[in-house]
């Protein structure tokens, strides 16, 4: 067994330069976490300052009274909340007045809390997304929980789902210096950061395929856009329904092109975006660890420095931790003892945290080879069910291939029949147009026929009446001569 020694650690380089002007500063941490030095931040001696910073009774005290009372105003928001579940939100419940005056108490101080943050150095609480969060808490659960009516209306219920919600993700950001888990938390925010910058491509591919289901689909989950842009994203987690969502609703024109688009989907999406995820997810795993690890050191040095600076306007409650060294005897420190033991185990504010850390990352490294050999484990499984989806796709699509073979050559032995019956009329009509036509033709021939005759009849007639008269004339003529004839004899005797 190792025999413990004791070592002295001299903390004179964090001092402040001038005491009267810079007192409640610590100038040297302060530029450390400005330009994000992490080799300065992993020194052996300001990890140790750090730690004995938070487990020193005044931070520590400051740090429990922070904790206090944002966890007594979660808890009771979370409880008034639930009362109100199941589509109930009357305002008379028992006990439901009382309890919203707690959560607006404890909302109110947490509001003073952040106006004397916000008070001691203003540049800086502006430049903290965290700050703006909790303000959005604070507003979205004043609106909620103020009572306007006998019911809550829309609009808090609304307030409310964000102030519980955010409320919960911001109970994130106190544990993410717990040695137990706060490197997880760290790590998930980098992995989703990661994953988000890959979700405008994803993007595009899950609005693709909505739209084409949108038209070859006959299913309720695709009848609107947005509806089937969700339904998509859903099927993309491996959430597919095949049989009620692909084969419920019968067969129809586009089934065979549908089961294409299918397929399309699950080699594209299902295998190899979600491959995508797990590699953005699991691909560099030291690195990752690596960059949490620094951002959880940067993380205590900067809570170090906002305690340090609140706690210095209150030196009758919070008073300061001047020594200049500390000697590691192993000894705990006397007051809160018990509480501060809690921290220290629950937040890693011991000198040993650091130590622990990389024992925690070997055991996080291993528990990731594990994950990894699981992946492994469920794309084999998740190839294999594709594999027999993709049989059992190819067994409908050759069913609806003989179906529709079987529909077309029925339709077009119809078609067929359809067209002799028409050429049958057409024949039919055909030879009746022929005898009405010969028919014409034979009442014509005969009008134009009697028509001939009779008009020959009139001119016979006309040229009888025309000799009649000529002979009329010849005779009346030769009337006359013959009278001159003999007038003319008569005159010459």
């Amino acid at each position: 067994m190792v025999e413990k020694t004791n070592d002295t650690y001299n903390f004179f380089p964090f001092k402040p330069k001038d005491p009267t002007k810079s007192a409640g500063k610590l100038e040297a941490m302060e530029n450390m976490v400005k330009y994000k030095r992490d080799e300065c931040l992993g020194h052996p001696l300001v990890r140790m300052f750090i730690n004995k910073k938070l487990g020193s009774p005044r931070v520590a005290k400051l740090f429990i009274l922070n904790t206090t009372f944002y966890t007594a105003f979660l808890m009771s928001l979370t409880i008034y909340v639930g009362l109100q579940t199941g589509g109930s939100y009357s305002l008379y419940s028992p006990g439901l007045s009382g309890l919203s005056v707690i959560v607006l108490i404890f909302c109110t101080i947490n509001v003073i809390k952040e106006i004397i943050q916000a008070a001691i150095d203003w540049t800086k609480y502006i430049n903290n997304k965290n700050n703006l969060i909790e303000w959005v808490i604070y507003i979205c659960t004043m609106i909620y929980v103020v009572q306007t009516g006998e019911q809550k209306s829309t609009l808090q219920v609304a307030t409310g789902a964000i102030a519980v919600f955010f409320s919960w993700i911001n109970l994130l950001w106190f544990l993410k210096m717990s040695s137990s888990f706060g490197i997880y938390i760290i790590m998930a925010m980098k992995v989703f950061t990661s994953v988000c910058k890959v979700l405008p491509m994803v993007t595009l591919f899950i609005i693709a395929f909505a739209m084409a289901f949108l038209m070859l689909s006959q299913d309720e989950g695709f009848t609107t856009i947005p509806i089937s842009f969700l339904t998509t994203f859903v099927m993309m987690t491996g959430e597919m329904d095949f049989r009620d969502t692909f084969l419920g609703n019968g067969t129809s024109a586009f089934t065979i092109l549908q089961k294409l688009f299918l397929m399309l989907f699950l080699l594209l999406i299902t295998i190899a975006i979600m491959n995508l995820f797990t590699g953005l997810a699991v691909g560099d795993t030291a690195e990752i660890m690596k960059r949490a690890n620094q951002e959880r050191r940067l993380y205590k040095a900067n809570l170090v420095l906002t305690l340090e600076q609140t706690a210095y306007r209150f030196p009758s409650l919070f008073p300061s931790f001047d020594k200049e060294t500390w000697t590691d005897t192993g000894s705990k420190i006397e007051g809160w003892s018990l509480l501060l033991s809690i921290l220290k185990e629950t937040y890693a504010m011991s000198e040993t945290c650091d130590e622990t850390d990389e024992v925690d990352l070997e055991k996080v490294d291993q528990q990731l080879k594990k994950v990894n050999a699981m992946i492994e484990n469920q794309n084999k499984d998740r190839e294999r069910q594709f594999t027999t989806q993709e049989q059992q796709i190819i067994t409908e699509v050759n069913k609806a291939r003989v179906k529709c073979f079987s529909e077309f050559s029925r339709v077009a032995e119809r078609v067929e029949q359809q067209i002799e019956n028409l050429l049958n009329i057409w024949e039919t009509k055909e030879e009746s147009i022929q005898e009405q036509l010969q028919q014409w033709e034979m009442k014509e021939d005969f009008k134009f026929q009697y028509l001939s005759d009779r008009v020959s009849e009139a001119r016979e007639k006309k040229m009888q009446k025309q000799l009649k008269k000529i002979q009329n004339m010849l005779e009346l003529v030769e009337s006359n001569v013959v009278s001159v004839v003999s007038e003319m004899k008569y005159s010459k005797k």
